[in-house]
């Protein structure tokens, strides 16, 4: 349950970091690593299942591979 919770967490950072990304540059990030590039996040969150986290730079999709899709991030709001 804890985990579920950190991973609710870090993709709401993903969230805000994505339409930060956005708003600064004028585009979507082509990958999770241009947001420190970018100097929007200090370091890409590692899945606390100890998968990676995935980003599909057309849809913005952000999801957890370790939590079968339940817990994703669209660069604009959450779904579960």
């Amino acid at each position: 349950r804890l985990k579920h919770a950190v991973v609710e967490r870090d993709l709401q950072l993903f969230e805000t970091a994505i339409e930060s990304y956005r708003r600064q540059f004028g585009t979507s990030p082509a990958t999770l690593e241009s947001l420190v590039k970018a100097g929007v996040l200090r370091e890409v969150p590692v899945d606390p299942f100890g998968d990676r986290y995935v980003y599909d730079d057309k849809t913005l999709n952000v999801r957890s591979k370790s939590v079968d899709g339940r817990f994703k991030a669209d660069g604009h709001r959450r779904q579960r």
